[in-house]
């Protein structure tokens, strides 16, 4: 992931490829909002680009490979996403914190697995004026045209990352335009949801530090989609089957993923619909989302059921006078 390089268009044209659900294009749609935020607060010339490789640096004995390395040091990666998480995680708070301010952190496995990870951090100082973008594009040379206070995050980063569990590292300014880089950014997390395996699931795909919850959340929006809409109401209808006016009602009766839920409901209804008569349709909502719920019995409070469980119901045998009952026998006999 380069941002001096054609990605951009690149990462778009192969997400067109695919087709995001819902979650995925929020977190895409937010990670842009925040990046471009962080642009337009802070400035172009505080802004840099920082990669991050995971692994350690060991010798062959130590790692316990064959002799191919004949004892020389080389670079082991890590492939594990929970060790990366923990190793990231520490690194955030132990050592970048205190010269970012505020960094958006996105892991990439790469073609051979191995986890790195890409951030757009805000920094101190301005360490874009006077860089060399063209020596830089060479490879050689730029490390002439850094500010003071690029190279004193280099010395940081070179001395510090390995005792993180990290090892090459390259921070540079940003080239493009701080809405050219969000847009890309969103687009590259588009493309790497793809590339996921199934061990990442449930592993952060984007971080954020330093916001104190102040960035845009992927539920803290919905979109305004006709589809959208449409599903927002349906839903609103079957909750209201039960009483429940409320999201926070409604996880607490059909889970924290209730709306995942809620819409397994609503595909199985709309497939069904042209089998159902309007009461039959109704009846099928509250049952099937009914049995979705976490517990059917969601809405009887603790003290009630800790109530029935020391005074369970009575069963009551009602007593049919003599009369009565002889009145259903000449009927039935007749």
């Amino acid at each position: 992931m380069s941002h001096n390089s054609n990605g951009e268009e690149n990462a778009g044209a192969v997400a067109e490829t695919f087709t995001l659900n819902g979650s995925q294009r929020k977190t895409a749609f937010a990670l842009e909002k925040n990046v471009a935020r962080m642009f337009a607060e802070s400035g172009i010339e505080r802004m840099g680009f920082l990669t991050l490789t995971v692994g350690d640096l060991k010798t062959c004995a130590a790692a316990g490979f064959c002799c191919t390395h004949k004892g020389k040091a080389h670079f082991v990666q890590v492939f594990d996403p929970v060790e990366a998480s923990r190793r990231i995680n520490c690194l955030l708070t132990g050592l970048l914190r205190d010269f970012f301010p505020r960094a958006v952190v996105v892991t990439e496995r790469h073609k051979t697995g191995a986890i790195h990870f890409h951030l757009i951090v805000e920094c101190r100082e301005d360490i874009r004026t006077g860089f060399d973008f063209v020596a830089f594009k060479a490879k050689h040379g730029y490390k002439k045209s850094a500010s003071p206070a690029l190279r004193r995050l280099w010395a940081v980063l070179l001395r510090r990352l390995p005792g993180y569990g990290f090892g090459r590292a390259e921070l540079t300014p940003i080239f493009k335009t701080g809405e050219a880089v969000s847009r890309y950014v969103s687009k590259y997390v588009e493309k790497k949801l793809f590339a996921r395996r199934p061990e990442d699931k449930g592993k952060k795909l984007v971080r954020y530090m330093g916001w104190k919850k102040t960035q845009m959340r992927p539920n803290d929006f919905c979109w305004a989609t006709p589809g959208a809409c449409e599903w927002r109401i349906r839903v609103r209808s079957i909750a209201a089957l039960h009483g429940i006016e409320t999201p926070e009602k409604a996880r607490e009766a059909w889970g924290a993923k209730w709306a995942f839920r809620l819409t397994g409901v609503v595909s199985d209804l709309i497939n069904s619909a042209h089998l159902l008569s309007h009461i039959e349709f109704v009846r099928a909502a509250r049952a099937w989302s009914e049995d979705a719920m976490v517990d059917p019995l969601w809405w009887r409070t603790w003290e009630d059921r800790c109530r029935e469980e020391e005074f369970p119901p009575v069963p009551v045998v009602a007593e049919i006078p003599d009369d009565v009952q002889a009145f259903f026998t000449i009927e039935n006999a007749r």
